[in-house]
């Protein structure tokens, strides 16, 4: 039997709960006064880049569901009404684990003239993805979503059986019942995703309900790899196996297939309807030995954090003055953000998105540029936060005839 001893919260003011299933009993995992609300909103012009809306992030791990969430998340919330930019096109890294994804989609629920909605659509990567290989009618929904942008990515002669809505998707949105349900990198933005799930699953008089697809960040691989970069204030929770599928049953909702992908950094969870309450169940719940590491694993984590950050920063800044950091993304900015490291230190920040150059990073300030401005500057460091496009952005640095060194920083942090 594995003993857990875990640190109590000392305080009686204000103690949270688990918005899942109103445990008290909770692990601190991190917190920090103040990070970017929006990481990857675009700013043209650095002083709106350092003027940004900010918020605490105070992170817990419920011991009884495993749910991991943000106590000190806005009750407001975020409506991500902003200039919003996320796309990954661009990486053939990332391309290749989308039409793997798409396969494996239709794999499980058969896609084929089916209503397939999903929420959170971007500029419609994926929907557009799916769509060049299956047959079906789809709907993309997304608060910042922008129609030009939508337009120019899909581009296929299939483009007019996609339709894309600016805004929330809501149960009762459309005329009929999707028949699947895409949540690619939507529920970690949720600080309590039963009441989310409740404003889009619906019942049929007919009995015939919404498969659903869930890919969020696994808790799994964030504790394993010392991941401390997964904090931001915009990814207000976290779930792990057990805690999705615990969920999702609240739903009557089983696994048919659970998946760790792209590296094993995300959770694959595919979901279908149990209209048969008495049939067994595959909830992970039923296996205390998971549970139990995963709170061991999050114990060791949570007390190593301040050591990885302090050696993450001094490790940085012995490089920082002839770097680069690659990459505008969610991973950069916390990068940056969590360790205050600002453009004084690190002036510049490579993107192979188009969308991204001539923009700065969120709260820290650094200018974001193309990778044929290395020609000029000629770094001698890229510091890149996922080894996984280390082989795509050499092909880049070769083009351009650059031989810098790699500092790869989730290496670097799954050592420390």
């Amino acid at each position: 039997m594995i003993i857990i001893r875990v640190q109590r919260i000392e305080y009686m003011e204000c103690i949270p709960k688990c918005p899942i299933c109103n445990n008290m009993d909770l692990m601190r995992i991190f917190s920090k006064e103040s990070l970017p609300k929006y990481n990857l909103e675009r700013h043209f012009d650095r002083d709106s880049a350092l003027g940004v809306q900010k918020g605490r992030i105070e992170f817990y791990l419920c011991q009884k569901c495993l749910f991991v969430f943000n106590a000190a998340f806005g009750e407001t919330g975020m409506d991500y009404a902003v200039d919003y930019e996320n796309s990954r096109s661009n990486s053939k890294y990332f391309q290749e684990y989308l039409i793997q994804t798409c396969k494996t989609l239709d794999e499980v629920f058969s896609v084929r003239n089916k209503t397939v909605v999903e929420i959170g659509c971007g500029d419609g990567q994926f929907l557009n993805e799916l769509r060049r290989r299956y047959n079906f009618d789809g709907y993309g929904y997304d608060p910042s979503l922008n129609t030009n942008m939508i337009s120019r990515s899909i581009g296929n002669k299939y483009a007019q059986d996609l339709h894309f809505v600016q805004g929330y998707y809501r149960s009762g949105s459309l005329d009929t019942v999707p028949e699947i349900i895409i949540l690619r990198h939507i529920v970690e933005h949720q600080k309590n995703p039963t009441s989310f799930f409740e404003s889009i699953l619906s019942m049929p008089e007919d009995g015939r309900a919404t498969n659903i697809y869930i890919e969020v960040p696994a808790w799994e691989w964030i504790v394993d790899n010392n991941w401390i970069l997964a904090f931001s204030y915009e990814h207000c929770s976290y779930n792990s196996q057990f805690s999705i599928d615990t969920i999702l049953g609240l739903y009557g909702y089983v696994a048919k297939k659970i998946l760790f992908s792209f590296a094993g950094e995300y959770l694959q969870y595919y979901g279908m309807h149990q209209s048969n309450q008495d049939q067994e169940r595959t909830n992970t719940e039923k296996n205390s030995s998971v549970k139990q590491s995963i709170i061991k694993k999050s114990l060791q984590f949570t007390m190593h954090v301040p050591y990885v950050l302090m050696n993450l920063k001094k490790y940085l800044e012995d490089f920082s003055d002839n770097a680069v950091l690659w990459g505008a993304s969610g991973k950069g900015t916390t990068l940056l953000n969590i360790l205050n490291i600002d453009y004084n230190q690190l002036a510049y920040v490579v993107d192979s998105n188009p969308k991204r150059h001539n923009t700065y990073i969120p709260g820290t300030g650094q200018l974001v540029v193309a990778p044929d401005f290395l020609r000029e500057m000629r770094p001698k460091y890229i510091f890149l936060t996922n080894s996984n496009y280390k082989n795509e952005i050499k092909e880049e640095l070769d083009r351009l005839g650059l031989h810098p060194e790699f500092v790869l920083i989730d290496q670097i942090i799954k050592k420390i």
